[in-house]
């Protein structure tokens, strides 16, 4: 249920990235830089390629302890654990996230595990 919801989420995020409404890769806590409301506490990450046909997406809940990633050259869903990440908002990890359009066998991916 949870991978399911995560999934409905990344599809909006990926609507979001082909919108007019880009803006420089990064983290949000703030829906004023999306066309949607991510729930309560998420974090967001995006980042789009140049030509704007390739994209990283990402999220993080403060209660978690994981952060989650995918690319438009993959179909797995990634995530990095950490129990230190309670309560901290995804711009304030030291996570680095994948580049836009990173591959599988990509080294972004390093030190990421696949759902």
């Amino acid at each position: 249920m949870k991978k399911n919801i995560f999934i409905g989420i990344l599809i909006l995020l990926m609507a979001c990235l082909f919108s007019t409404y880009l803006f420089a890769a990064g983290w949000t806590n703030s829906t004023s830089n999306i066309d949607f409301t991510p729930s309560q506490n998420v974090s967001i990450y995006w980042d789009s390629g140049t030509n704007q046909q390739n994209y990283a997406i990402g999220s993080k809940h403060t209660a978690g302890n994981r952060v989650y990633a995918t690319t438009s050259a993959t179909s797995n869903i990634y995530y990095q654990e950490n129990d230190s990440w309670k309560g901290t908002a995804g711009s304030s990890l030291s996570v680095t996230m994948p580049s836009a359009g990173a591959a599988d066998n990509s080294t972004d991916f390093n030190g990421w595990d696949s759902l």
